[in-house]
């Protein structure tokens, strides 16, 4: 058995209370000034019927810093700038524009999102013309609000950002009585110039439906979509890359009511092929 006098007690206890308030001022400190990109909060207040006004909520996603600090930018462009309300079937389309008199050997995306009202969580697709670049979800907004910043390294995309691309934003949003919740969504890219030698792809080819000329997304949905394609790659090449963006969504949710294909219809219309189990191959 120990024992402990009570004076060390009293130093344990105020131990103690000194380490629990370094924790909540450092977890203040996150919350009010984040990483050093602003968060979107003007416009979005909410009036309650009492009259006072209420915050909307600070999302915050656990994420490593890109970078000690987001400021000293060579220079910045908005890449999309767009409310996602009853959006279904109807994706932003916007154009891109390498910047002029900037240079820069680093690039990355800030993802800002405000919403207010009821709504589900919604997936979001960013294509470069028929390239997928971005693949994200979204929070589930509150009556009062909700806002978050999200920041992403897009120097892999090196050869695309500079040269001019259609940019096509895919946020299928339902907004009716029941679910009021709109998404309005900024990216901007921020350009730094950081004086490293980098070595991005010469060339990207996409692996997608291609879809991108009717200013819709290219995103392909498996199995009932042929994921093939075709290219010559250049004979001097010395290094080839694959980058896969998967994700199961809608009906993947309710993994517990997926069978074999074969037993599909020895139960309910609820019940769905393919099995809960799911495995992406690439061949080559």
């Amino acid at each position: 058995m120990s024992t402990s006098s009570p004076s060390r007690s009293r130093w344990q206890h105020l131990l103690s209370l000194v380490v629990m308030i370094g924790v909540f001022g450092f977890a203040v400190f996150i919350s009010s000034y984040g990483f050093g990109v602003t968060s979107p909060t003007i416009g979005i207040e909410h009036a309650e019927a009492s009259g006072s006004v209420t915050q909307p909520l600070d999302v915050l996603q656990v994420q490593a810093p890109i970078r000690k600090s987001y400021e000293g930018t060579s220079c910045q462009r908005v890449i999309v700038q767009h409310n996602f309300a009853a959006s279904y079937g109807t994706p932003f389309v916007g154009t891109y524009s390498p910047p002029k008199n900037c240079e820069f050997t680093t690039t990355i995306f800030n993802l800002s999102v405000t919403s207010t009202g009821i709504n589900y969580d919604r997936l979001g697709l960013l294509f470069f013309g028929d390239i997928e670049i971005w693949r994200t979800t979204t929070a589930m907004p509150v009556r009062t609000g909700i806002f978050w910043n999200f920041q992403k390294e897009m120097t892999i995309w090196d050869t695309l950002l500079r040269s001019d691309q259609k940019v096509i934003m895919e946020l299928d949003n339902l907004d009716d009585s029941v679910f009021t919740g709109a998404y309005n969504v900024t990216i901007t890219a921020l350009y730094y110039n950081d004086h490293v030698a980098i070595t991005p792809a010469d060339k990207i080819y996409p692996i997608s439906s291609q879809s991108s000329s009717k200013n819709q997304s290219s995103m392909l949905s498996i199995p009932d979509q042929n994921a093939t394609a075709t290219y010559i790659l250049p004979k001097n090449m010395e290094r080839a890359v694959v980058s896969i963006l998967a994700s199961g969504n809608g009906a993947e949710e309710f993994w517990y009511k997926h069978v074999p294909t074969e037993y599909v219809n020895t139960f309910s219309n609820a019940i769905r092929p393919y099995s809960p189990f799911r495995e992406v191959q690439l061949l080559i």
